[in-house]
């Protein structure tokens, strides 16, 4: 796995791996609980790293953290150009047969492909420091397109984040308050699956 030391999302690392974990590891003990663990529990594998974000996870103290440190905003901040908005997208831009089945498993149609103007095209990626098929979520503001989501088929994604965004999300305060509880129901059943499911992969136990 390629780990890229010096930016991530456009944020300019400033220490590497601050609390000198195993590097490339995607699991470990936690900076923030494990040494006040019992001391036959202290070396356990509690969290998760993801090298990619610069996140980890613990599973013990349901806690996140941050891999590195950054430089102070200013120093890192990148200049934002919006995507020029086309009349209509090109047909090289438009999803081919393979990009519409791996959607179609997902239970994802072409209909619906195409009326978020979801789009395929080349695209470098600095994950892999090359340019990589990708597919292109578009996103708008109204009828201009503001800002364009990459993913490619290592998973790597490219995003432009900016302090400066015009628009935040409120976690379910955007739905009808008719679906609270089954929105609420619904993560919460996803997140204690996702806790079952990791510990009986690495651990064989809930």
């Amino acid at each position: 796995m390629q780990i890229n030391t010096q930016e991530i999302n456009g944020y300019l690392i400033d220490k590497f791996n601050q609390y000198g974990l195993e590097e490339g590891k995607t699991q470990g003990v936690c900076p923030l609980c494990s040494a006040d663990r019992k001391p036959a529990n202290q070396k356990m594998k509690c969290s998760s790293y993801d090298w990619e974000t610069g996140l980890g996870t613990c599973h013990n103290c349901n806690k996140s953290f941050q891999l590195h440190t950054y430089q102070r905003k200013g120093a890192s901040e990148k200049v934002y150009t919006r995507p020029i908005t086309p009349e209509q997208f090109d047909d090289e831009d438009l999803l081919s047969t393979n990009v519409e089945t791996w959607f179609g498993t997902r239970a994802i149609s072409k209909q619906t492909l195409q009326d978020l103007q979801v789009t395929e095209g080349q695209e470098w990626m600095p994950q892999t420091s090359k340019m990589e098929n990708t597919i292109k979520f578009n996103y708008f503001m109204g009828d201009q397109l503001i800002n364009v989501k990459y993913r490619d088929g290592r998973k790597n994604f490219k995003l432009f984040i900016t302090r400066k965004i015009k628009f935040k999300h409120y976690g379910s305060k955007s739905v009808d308050e008719k679906f609270n509880k089954i929105v609420l129901l619904t993560r919460a059943w996803h997140y204690n699956w996702s806790k079952f499911y990791y510990y009986r992969k690495n651990y064989d136990y809930i």
